[in-house]
């Protein structure tokens, strides 16, 4: 009986849900992103902050672009969406502008 009721329960956790963080916005990311990456950052200074968020980022390359995901900003069925954030640096490696989205994608 006590592994029957054990089974029970460890099968409806998935049901349950877990706690989760904050979905990510637009709005929260744009804020975050303005705040701890400033104009005229450099692609490395860009690069740290984005690895103490624990943001997925590409490498700084010859196009002077780094992507970032922020994370998953929607799920519902087959549709997800995710925050992304685009950074320009110039010729002289200054951050000069960002672009945050919200990206879905599903059938």
């Amino acid at each position: 009986m006590r592994l029957t009721s054990l089974v029970a329960i460890i099968g409806a956790l998935p049901l349950l849900g877990c706690p989760r963080r904050p979905r990510p916005t637009e709005a929260s990311v744009r804020a975050t992103v303005d705040s701890i990456i400033p104009r005229g950052s450099s692609p490395q200074r860009t690069i740290q902050m984005l690895d103490s968020l624990k943001v997925e980022h590409s490498i700084y390359g010859k196009n002077r672009i780094i992507t970032a995901n922020f994370g998953e900003s929607h799920s519902k069925g087959l549709v997800s969406g995710a925050i992304y954030v685009t950074l320009y640096f110039d010729d002289g490696d200054r951050l000069t502008r960002s672009e945050v989205k919200e990206r879905f994608t599903g059938p």
